[in-house]
């Protein structure tokens, strides 16, 4: 079984710490959309906003994942 090297690891940190960031953001997001009127302005552009960190929290997700299986499938 191989292990991640020290780049690899690295680099997964650097993603996670990426990821919690988003989340943060998202979370934040969610508190502000909650306190909006779904049918106004800012509903829309908060909610634009939260899609768009979803999609990049998903895309740090996935770059994580494909450095594990890039590991595993060295195995």
């Amino acid at each position: 079984m191989r292990y991640f090297t020290q780049a690899e690891a690295d680099e997964i940190a650097v993603l996670a710490a990426k990821a919690q960031g988003i989340a943060d953001q998202i979370s934040g997001t969610l508190r502000k959309l909650k306190q909006c009127s779904p049918d106004s302005q800012q509903w829309n552009e908060i909610d634009q906003r939260y899609h768009l960190l979803r999609a990049e929290y998903f895309e740090v997700s996935d770059a994580i994942h494909a450095i594990k299986e890039r590991v595993e499938s060295e195995d």
